[in-house]
């Protein structure tokens, strides 16, 4: 086996933590759009809204546009929310606790790091640099720029290449069975999971983790075949 000289990240629901960051942005919404919700319980669409978010797997025009109609919202509202949603959302991010320890735990370790998600630019970034997460990666490979989208291998392929390291000397770190363990198995790297409350198990993967801080301690692991 060989020794791991880089390690890839997954975004949203991996160092992102993505139901804390749609919980704070709902409760934000409510107050800056407080004229739809004169006469709404704002706990109740509250909990709707989170509720048809399903960690971000639901299209926002349908999170919005139920409880918009149920709570007898003004017809304004089924299109504001989600445009503020697309605005606003990556303003909020909320990252995973020890996220920048882990980080610069790595960095300090020599590792390359890159960071390859799904989605468009102009929002992934805006995440990334709320984060304020950039200078720890050597690459950031978004899916709108690269013209291709995790599951398929190229992505990850095309990453490695920017940081000179092959498949085997590299580990991809995502919350995604498919996305992001079946993608970077197929494309010859290993795979931790990190597991969330969307998916049950990840079959496939070298190792799993339940918080981002255990991933310096693991790719130290897998790197001594271990």
């Amino acid at each position: 086996m060989s020794e791991i000289r880089a390690i890839t990240f997954d975004l949203d629901g991996t160092m992102l933590d993505r139901r804390a960051t749609f919980e704070v942005f709902a409760r934000s919404q409510i107050i800056r759009f407080a004229r739809f919700f004169t006469d709404v319980d704002h706990d109740l669409f509250f909990d709707r809204v989170v509720e048809l978010d399903r960690d971000g797997s639901t299209s926002k025009e349908r999170v919005f546009a139920g409880p918009a109609e149920d709570f007898g919202l003004p017809a304004e509202a089924v299109t504001a929310l989600p445009a503020d949603f697309r605005d606003r959302f990556p303003l909020e991010c909320v990252a995973f606790p020890g996220l920048d320890d882990a980080l610069s735990r790595l960095n300090r370790a020599g590792y390359r790091l890159a960071v390859i998600t799904n989605g468009g630019v102009r929002i992934q970034q805006r995440k990334i640099d709320v984060m304020g997460i950039e200078p720890a990666f050597d690459y950031i490979a978004i899916s709108e720029s690269e013209g291709v989208r995790k599951p398929d291998p190229e992505i990850f392929r095309r990453t490695l290449e920017r940081l000179d390291v092959s498949p085997e000397e590299a580990v991809h770190v995502g919350d995604h069975p498919g996305a992001d363990v079946a993608g970077a198995k197929a494309a010859g790297l290993r795979a931790i999971w990190h597991r969330g409350p969307r998916f049950d198990a990840a079959p496939g993967a070298d190792a799993e983790i339940t918080s981002i801080t255990q991933v310096p301690e693991v790719v130290t692991r897998l790197g001594a075949g271990t």
